[in-house]
């Protein structure tokens, strides 16, 4: 993690090229070890967008037993069994993957534009393979 101007973000060591040493240091500031230390995953963000999941009697049992989604929070126990899970997230990638690993048994409650954008892209990804 490193400050790009005034915003903190995570980057990744082995997409780092040209390297260039310099003579110059830094300065440590305890603001961003305490940021870093509350982060549950490597999506930094400031802002983040709160996504509420609805979960499967069928799969429930995998989200209480322990956190699947970074910040994951169980918000209410279905009478059916089922789930309903939030959590805060830095960036859309936090999530998605997680929610196609999980189709059918889960869905996105909110926001409903993240649940259509989801899928859009399966119904684009059916498209093509089935060309």
């Amino acid at each position: 993690a490193a400050l790009d101007g005034e915003k903190l973000k995570s980057f990744s060591f082995s997409k780092i090229e040209r390297l260039r040493p310099l003579e110059t240091g830094f300065t440590w500031d305890q603001r961003i070890d305490k940021q870093l230390a509350e982060e549950d995953g490597i999506w930094l963000s400031e802002e983040k967008q709160e996504i509420v999941l609805k979960v499967s009697s069928e799969v429930a049992s995998f989200f209480k037993r322990r956190r699947l989604i970074a910040n994951q929070f169980i918000e209410k126990e279905l009478e059916d069994g089922g789930l309903i899970v939030s959590a805060k997230v830095g960036h859309p990638n936090q999530i998605l993957p997680i929610v196609r690993y999980w189709i059918p048994h889960i869905r996105i409650i909110s926001p409903e534009t993240l649940q259509v954008e989801m899928e859009y892209g399966l119904a684009e990804y059916l498209r093509r393979i089935a060309k």
